[in-house]
């Protein structure tokens, strides 16, 4: 139970940093209680199934539940517990087009009511696009032999298989899952002939609708390993890079660096919390304007201003006002050359912003030679080009300096925004040996 607990945790914490936005379920197996939508009081049927967590995003709650689940000594059908996850999977989705997926972790020692359920289940698998994979505990392994076998054959990961050192006989693969069952259980007679038969009824659910089977040990080490987070990549810019009003070089510009931040928490209301049929536990912020002294008249909005500081004053403007000056001040997209710097006069410290990836456009056929040309010589030369950046129209220009980058199979241009002058600040701080008391003493260095 304990490894199927840290498999699943291993995938929530996954899914928290790389997919935040994916939904996940829980259906627990085996259970004292009884807690879903198909189960009808006095059935035996689906019982002892419980759905620990609704279809939702991923958080630390999550996790925490998690922590808190122990095992329990009752058994539960699990061809029972495929069929009350599909019905939740089809309830969540509806129409919608998602991508559904069904994981089972399981040591498949149950015993199975209605095995010949298999072929609506596997005909809702595929009828509704659902895929499905199980990560099993103590399965036993079938592996092809070699690539140009079709047979495959049959090994048990256990420490007696693992001493005898007799190659394994050939696994009937094409065979009925009994005899497949009697095959296993005379080659190993310490297994569990209900064990393996689920276990051959999983691979067949998996076979037939394109899924895999796993060992637990490969699953936790796939699941824990670090990945690069996939995302859809749109251009932040498309135009030209103006050089002097001469020439213009049709480029692309892509995100290259992007800070990922941890998502925020939520305020909760413990009055909310207390409640027992509470709607919403979420804190929500409403605003109400008054005019002091008068506080008993809410101010509408027709009727509200926005100001500005100027000084010490607060200066009004009206919308009207404010899309007069937007209007009259809009600025049209353009990445314009202004100049050009040595490399060692633009110090790190003074870039303020992600990188960006400037590229040639692929649909201009002049575009890969001017671009790359541009690049070989500033980097020959060991100079920036200084560049006036405005990303949309409309938007607020920035000042910004392009990198020469070369790879062997491409050149572009790394774009990072400058400060301007009035954004930098020289700060002067004293010196550390003018503050005695805090030098420190010989009893300090001391580890």
């Amino acid at each position: 139970f304990r490894r199927c607990q840290k498999a699943v945790t291993l995938l929530i914490q996954q899914k928290i940093i790389y997919n935040p936005k994916d939904e996940i379920g829980l259906l627990l197996v085996g259970t004292e209680g009884t807690e879903n939508d198909l189960y009808e009081e006095g059935s035996d049927q689906y019982a002892h199934i419980t759905l620990a967590r609704d279809m939702d995003t991923c958080d630390l709650e999550f996790l925490r539940k998690l922590e808190r689940l122990e095992a329990s000594e009752h058994q539960g059908d699990l061809l029972d517990a495929i069929i009350v996850a599909m019905d939740l999977l089809i309830k969540k989705a509806g129409k919608r087009k998602l991508d559904k997926r069904l994981m089972v972790i399981t040591d498949a020692a149950s015993e199975i009511g209605n095995p010949e359920d298999i072929k609506a289940v596997v005909a809702q698998f595929k009828s509704r696009d659902v895929r499905f994979d199980v990560i099993g505990l103590d399965f036993v392994a079938i592996e092809d032999e070699d690539e140009a076998d079709e047979e495959a054959v049959v090994k048990h990961d256990g420490p007696a298989a693992a001493a005898a050192g007799v190659k394994p006989p050939k696994f009937p693969k094409d065979a009925p899952r009994e005899e497949q069952t009697r095959f296993l259980i005379g080659a190993h007679p310490t297994l569990n002939p209900v064990k393996v038969g689920n276990e051959l009824l999983l691979r067949d659910i998996a076979t037939q609708v394109g899924g895999f089977v796993i060992p637990i040990g490969c699953a936790m080490k796939l699941i824990a390993y670090l990945k690069k987070k996939t995302i859809l990549q749109r251009p932040t810019f498309k135009g030209d890079l103006d050089i002097g009003g001469v020439a213009l070089i049709p480029v692309a510009c892509y995100g290259a660096t992007m800070e990922v931040k941890f998502p925020t928490m939520k305020k909760l209301s413990m009055v909310a919390l207390k409640a027992k049929h509470a709607e919403s536990i979420d804190v929500k912020m409403q605003r109400v304007y008054f005019r002091p002294p008068d506080m008993a008249h809410e101010v509408e909005t027709e009727e509200r201003l926005k100001g500005y500081r100027y000084g010490k004053d607060l200066v009004s403007m009206s919308k009207a006002d404010e899309d007069f000056l937007k209007a009259k001040n809009r600025s049209e997209k353009c990445l314009q050359l202004i100049g050009f710097a040595k490399r060692e006069a633009v110090p790190r410290n003074h870039f303020t912003s992600n990188v960006e990836l400037c590229v040639h456009d692929s649909k201009s056929s002049q575009s890969p030679l001017a671009l790359e040309a541009l690049v070989q010589a500033l980097f020959e030369m060991d100079r920036v080009a200084i560049v006036r950046y405005i990303k949309r129209a409309g938007a607020a220009p920035h000042l910004a300096c392009l990198i020469p980058h070369i790879k062997y199979d491409y050149h572009a241009f790394h774009i990072v925004q400058l400060p301007f002058a009035e954004d930098v600040r020289n700060y002067t701080f004293p010196s550390f040996a003018s503050l005695k008391k805090h030098q420190p003493t010989p009893p300090s260095w001391r580890p």
